[in-house]
């Protein structure tokens, strides 16, 4: 863990945009995130792909170029992220289930896709997992989904690492009659959990609204503002 009482910098990112695609090729932002997540789901060998031949740790999913994505820096370093996209998109929790079941599962919980968001990709760094920082971009990702006016949320979540015991304290829950599903590539049980984006628990409202001041001031654009604050 590092006590880091340098500058924290919160961040809203929304997709990258066809224009900046064209003339700027991938945004550093996303090499970032992609360093990132890499370093985190590599853990030491146990997901090996992670790892590149060229020695760098990447995890480059296309889909982060259609997402929405609450970015956490310390001191001018990545050390945490959280994206989500509209379902309209096939995100991993249809790529997981096949479409007819997760078709299934939003007439379960009786949404439709152009109303629900897939969120995923929580990462933080080994050295901050002690910090808030990981509940910070929950909530950061909470207010960020409610602002943009969806009203349910899913996400198919890992449970060696307790990420789905951690979430449902926030408001997730697992959807009955989904049980959790062997994934081989990132070496995990997946669990499908869903939230009313109205109705964050109780004791983590306070998180989102938090989250919700801290953010105000972005807009959700790829090029917005960065907010500045003491950790």
């Amino acid at each position: 863990m590092r006590d880091c009482t340098d500058e924290w910098v919160w961040e809203m990112r929304a997709p990258v945009t066809a224009q900046e695609r064209t003339f700027g090729g991938i945004p550093e932002w996303i090499e970032d995130v992609w360093r990132l997540r890499g370093l985190v789901l590599y853990d030491d060998g146990r997901r090996p792909q992670f790892l590149g031949d060229d020695g760098q740790f990447a995890d480059r999913d296309p889909l982060d170029l259609a997402s929405y994505h609450v970015l956490g820096w310390c001191a001018g370093e990545l050390v945490g992220c959280i994206r989500f996209i509209p379902v309209t998109v096939p995100g991993l929790t249809e790529q997981v289930l096949g479409c007819a079941k997760f078709d299934e599962l939003l007439a379960a919980l009786k949404t439709d896709r152009q109303s629900t968001v897939e969120v995923g990709r929580w990462i933080v760094h080994p050295e901050y997992r002690r910090h808030r920082v990981a509940l910070s971009l929950v909530g950061g990702c909470w207010s960020y989904v409610q602002r943009l006016g969806f009203r349910m949320a899913v996400a198919t979540v890992g449970t060696r690492g307790k990420q789905d015991a951690i979430l449902q304290r926030t408001g997730l829950n697992p959807v009955p009659g989904f049980p959790p599903v062997p994934c081989e590539a990132f070496d995990d049980e997946l669990r499908t959990m869903y939230a009313v984006v109205r109705e964050p628990a109780p004791n983590f409202r306070g998180m989102v609204e938090q989250m919700r001041g801290r953010l105000a001031q972005a807009a959700p654009q790829a090029e917005s503002g960065l907010l500045r604050e003491s950790a």
